[in-house]
């Protein structure tokens, strides 16, 4: 028996550490929430946002017309491939190297 640090996100376990166990194998999971304090804070505020630095992160991109429609278009393709439930890995290599700016 071993015990591993996971965080919940949109239904699924994620681990934060290595697992060793076969791949589709059935466990029992016995929930204890950690001590650990969580990540930062989410952005609250408007106004946080805006000296967070991410709007306008795309403003000097010549390539990009529309961010909004480009914006969407990698939201739609990471949802497509479930990219929201892992974390990227060695595995997903080139995974967006096929994204380009919207027409």
């Amino acid at each position: 028996m071993s015990s591993i640090e996971a965080i919940y996100a949109g239904g699924v376990f994620r681990p934060l550490g290595e697992v060793e166990i076969a791949e589709n194998q059935r466990v029992l999971l016995t929930i204890e929430t950690s001590p650990v304090a969580s990540p930062a804070a989410p952005i609250r505020t408007a106004q946080d946002l805006l000296d967070s630095k991410l709007v306008g992160s795309w403003a000097d991109r010549d390539d990009i017309q529309d961010s909004q429609a480009f914006a969407r278009q990698l939201r739609d393709r990471a949802e497509a491939r479930g990219a929201f439930l892992n974390s990227y890995g060695p595995e997903d290599e080139g995974v967006y190297d096929d994204i380009s700016p919207a027409p």
